[in-house]
């Protein structure tokens, strides 16, 4: 396993209100890592913080082998490193869907555009300026921007909230295979069908901390994530809810 990207020791307060005392978590390439956790418990955070975004009080992240106290966005994104946000698009309203793809396979190179939007569903909309989308279109595209991107790493926060359930689907398959070429995919979500079926590794986010709870298996059985964060505390149930 290659760890490609690493936070360690991390911790974050916000005027006063302490979100991550000492949080961890790796991503290996080739793999999809799971954040769960509660709404608040400083999943988000923990993205941002590798990706440059928020400056941790304390801790460091490691990306492809160089440690930083606090990286600097636009270095790791030119390194290889993608952040795509729950809270704000990475779209700007004025422009077209293709015209950000222009702009980035200017930079980067050309890639499987047509085949990926058609795959995503949104090859319709590519002349459609971004203001207009709805928001399973601009989440849907947003995941196009970022998988054209080919990144090293992939930081997906909630990448299928407002994806009705065909579209997420669609996702979840794209996810796989980018991280099936080698990228280090790490998500959050509480779409528990869609990202059980997905990660490879699950790591619970908790109490300022978080736990690395293993693979699907070891997740689910794992009693005390069952009885706090699914909310159930036998198999039968946890079965039911998997195949709903």
């Amino acid at each position: 396993m290659s760890v490609v990207l690493r936070a360690d020791s991390v911790g974050k307060a916000f005027r006063g209100r302490v979100v991550l005392t000492s949080a961890y978590f790796e991503a290996a390439a080739g793999e999809v890592t799971a954040l769960m956790g509660r709404n608040g418990s400083g999943k988000s955070t923990l993205l941002k913080i590798a990706a440059g975004w928020v400056r941790p009080d304390h801790g460091f992240v490691e990306f492809l082998g160089r440690r930083y106290l606090r990286p600097r966005p636009g270095k790791v994104a030119a390194a290889g490193l993608f952040h795509l946000p729950v809270d704000r698009s990475i779209l700007s309203p004025h422009f077209t869907l293709g015209e950000h793809l222009d702009a980035l396979e200017k930079r980067f190179g050309r890639g499987e555009r047509r085949a990926l939007l058609e795959r995503l569903g949104i090859a319709r909309v590519e002349a459609v300026r971004c203001a207009a989308l709805s928001g399973g279109e601009r989440r849907r595209a947003e995941v196009a921007v970022a998988l054209l991107r080919r990144p090293v790493c992939l930081l997906a926060d909630e990448p299928f909230r407002g994806v009705d359930p065909k579209d997420a689907e669609v996702v979840q398959a794209a996810l796989r295979d980018l991280a099936r070429e080698g990228c280090a995919v790490v998500l959050t979500g509480h779409e528990m069908g869609w990202v059980l079926e997905l990660a490879d590794r699950f790591v619970w986010v908790r109490d300022g901390s978080t736990q690395p709870l293993g693979d699907r298996g070891e997740t689910l059985a794992h009693w005390r994530f069952r009885r706090e964060y699914l909310g159930v505390r036998s198999q039968d149930t946890l079965s039911r809810l998997h195949d709903d």
